[in-house]
């Protein structure tokens, strides 16, 4: 057979994360920290989910990046530009879109970053 491991028959410390053995958390003088959990407030940030109409941007921004080539930038970069981007969460799924696509498919990142310099 193979390597085996030995069992000492004592029991282990259970480890976390890296590696390390759990231990409590102390401050500079080594006196235990005791930590509470956190608690759910009512008014607490939630992420946003984009609106129908922010949904319908984004998908007419993908479908134009997909169809994205050299011949086509300039008349599919007319088309960017008259799909309604006017909002801060318009611009921002429009720049993770791009970005997304760019990392994506590095070919074309020449073209997503001409995109984004006229844009």
């Amino acid at each position: 057979g193979g390597l085996r491991r030995q069992d000492s028959g004592t029991p282990r410390t259970p480890k976390t994360g890296r590696g390390k053995t759990e231990q409590p958390l102390r401050d500079r003088t080594g006196k235990i920290i005791e930590v509470k959990a956190l608690e759910v407030g009512e008014n607490r940030w939630k992420p946003g989910k984009p609106t129908d109409d922010e949904e319908k941007v984004f998908k007419q921004v993908k479908g134009l990046l997909n169809k994205l080539t050299l011949e086509k930038f300039d008349k599919l970069y007319g088309e960017m530009l008259n799909l309604g981007i006017n909002s801060a969460a318009l611009m921002k799924g429009f720049v993770v879109i791009l970005y997304d696509k760019a990392v994506l498919e590095p070919t074309f990142i020449g073209m997503y970053a001409r995109m984004c310099q006229r844009l």
